[in-house]
């Protein structure tokens, strides 16, 4: 026996094949769509670069995940024009009462990414500057935004409540501080310590 979706599928073939040899009928419309509430995420490698004018930059991609030597912070320039990663990047948490978050991410070898927190990016725009809203587990928004100061070797970071209650929110920013080329590696640096 035709299972029910088999036998409406039929009938609606035979209905729309009978209709059309009789005259074709008036198209129907359909009403315009809803536009989105909120702006579309682009793909998680997607790359940003906020130039400072100078030569310096900040740059990197949606997720925070650095995939290039050259993603950084702060990137600026030596008086010989050689670039310098001053800042790789930051271990950024927020802890509000239902708990603690992260909202960084990295890679590590061998294709580890660690923390999540490129899971809870909601959403990215680069108008006017790069910007990131991230949604919270407890319901909580978080916006960072990001620019280069222009004409000096500097990046304004800022981070905001934007839905949800501010009260008992704390964030925690650790910056990775590197002083390597830009395209250099850097390993484990003995005389570097952060007591």
């Amino acid at each position: 026996m035709p299972s029910k979706k088999r036998t409406d599928a039929a009938a609606q073939r035979s209905h729309s094949a009978s209709r059309s040899k009789r005259g074709a009928s008036a198209p129907t419309l359909e009403p315009p769509r809803e536009p989105s509430p909120t702006p579309s995420l682009p793909a998680p490698y997607t790359e940003w670069l906020e130039a400072d004018g100078i030569g310096g930059f900040a740059s990197g991609t949606v997720s925070g995940i650095r995939t290039r030597r050259t993603h950084a912070l702060l990137l600026a320039t030596r008086g010989d024009g050689t670039p310098v990663v001053l800042v790789n990047g930051f271990d950024l948490r927020v802890t509000t009462p239902r708990g603690a978050f992260d909202l960084s991410s990295h890679r590590y070898a061998p294709d580890v990414t660690h923390p999540d927190g490129h899971r809870r990016v909601e959403s990215f725009t680069m108008d006017p500057w790069p910007t990131w809203l991230f949604h919270l587990e407890d319901g909580i928004h978080i916006e960072q935004q990001l620019f280069a100061v222009s004409g000096a070797a500097g990046v304004i970071l800022t981070w905001s409540v934007v839905d949800g209650s501010a009260q008992g929110v704390q964030l925690q920013v650790r910056p990775l501080l590197s002083g390597r080329e830009a395209r250099a590696l850097h390993h484990e640096n003995p005389h570097f310590h952060s007591d």
